[in-house]
């Protein structure tokens, strides 16, 4: 959320992140799992990344969107789940490696 600052946020796992999504980012491309990294994670905003990519904000919202697609993908196959809202409580069991 916008009034949210980076100190405020939680850490992946108390966010209810699912631990495969976190293994299963070094399975998605490489700059997809870096931008994730940077702002969902590290709390990096939209205009810091355009800035560290010399790019527009609208360009890096479009990659982080795509990024965010291609680890739902992942993390949808892997755990074979239909929605991601089943993983909030990760119990697939699956080795996330």
């Amino acid at each position: 959320p916008a009034s949210e600052t980076p100190e405020s946020r939680e850490s992946p796992t108390e966010a209810g992140v699912c631990a495969c999504g976190l293994q299963l980012m070094k399975n998605i491309p490489k700059s997809y799992s870096t931008l994730l990294q940077k702002v969902e994670l590290d709390g990096a905003s939209i205009q810091q990344m355009a800035r560290a990519l010399a790019t527009t904000p609208n360009n890096v919202s479009v990659r982080l969107h795509r990024a965010r697609h291609s680890l739902k993908v992942a993390v949808q196959e892997h755990c074979e789940v239909e929605t991601l809202a089943q993983c909030l409580n990760c119990d697939c069991g699956k080795d996330q490696n």
